[in-house]
């Protein structure tokens, strides 16, 4: 937008009113169409300008009264978005890079009081406390998950399982049982194993979607959903969103341990 600066100038009993630009349009293009209305009376002389511009609309008014011997003077603008621009504001981008996936490293798992199939657990994802993450994973045994490193996705909105507040998400490759196929229950799954070196707090990123993850993934622009088909394992394990991986920068890829070509849940 175009904002103006009113200024006041009286001379010999001549007083006007100028408006003057304090912010001047993005460059403008050399093609524009211009009007004109004069009037002319005994007393008063008056016409209107208007402009039209691509992306800028103006309009100049001037008016002069012969008797008192003044004039006053205004402009107007406003610049208008261009299709491109309103597309940008009104289309968030859709892609991995809105997920805060990190790395988190188990430090307590017990069984959920309320839920037989579920474990309990408390990750170190470095930050001052760690998270409790609630996860389907009883099928591991409780030994195999203290102290071991995962990919988890650590902004989506808090939620209560059973009771129990569950702020981040696991992620896992899996694969559905050869005699069972039909059965999400029975399906294989394996944690997504991130580089040895990697340490809590490590951001995973995509080399071809860089951008800074939101804030908290919003139920009803269903984010999670949208990306969820397009992460999977490749052939040689490495999990991958359209075909770029899970990368820790400088300290290499995450992977499912055995299963190819699968997806990542």
């Amino acid at each position: 937008d175009i904002y103006g600066q009113f200024v006041d100038v009286n001379i010999e009993g001549c007083r006007a009113q100028i408006v003057t630009l304090a912010k001047a349009p993005a460059p403008l293009s050399l093609s524009l169409s211009l009007s004109l209305f004069l009037s002319l009376s005994l007393n008063s002389l008056s016409f209107s300008l208007s402009l039209s511009i691509p992306s800028l609309s103006l309009s100049l008014s001037l008016s002069l009264s012969l008797n008192s011997l003044s004039f006053s003077v205004s402009l107007s603008g406003r610049r208008e978005r261009t299709n491109s621009e309103s597309a940008l504001e009104e289309e968030p981008r859709m892609d991995v890079s809105r997920l805060d996936l990190r790395i988190g490293r188990i430090v307590g798992v017990r069984y959920h009081p309320l839920a037989g199939a579920l474990y309990v657990q408390e990750v170190d994802l470095g930050e001052p406390a760690p998270r409790t993450v609630v996860s389907a994973l009883r099928h591991i045994p409780k030994e195999q998950l203290q102290g071991r490193l995962a990919v988890l996705l650590c902004n989506v909105r808090p939620c209560r399982v059973k009771g129990v507040v569950s702020t981040a998400m696991v992620l896992c490759g899996s694969a559905p049982n050869a005699h069972d196929n039909d059965n999400d229950d029975d399906a294989q799954v394996e944690f997504l194993e991130p580089p040895t070196n990697a340490v809590p707090g490590d951001r995973v990123t995509f080399y071809d979607y860089p951008g800074e993850p939101d804030r908290e993934l919003s139920p009803r622009e269903k984010v999670w959903e949208q990306i969820l088909p397009d992460l999977q394992t490749d052939s040689r394990g490495v999990a991958t969103y359209r075909g770029v991986g899970f990368e820790v920068r400088g300290k290499g890829l995450c992977r499912a341990p055995t299963l190819t070509n699968s997806s990542i849940k």
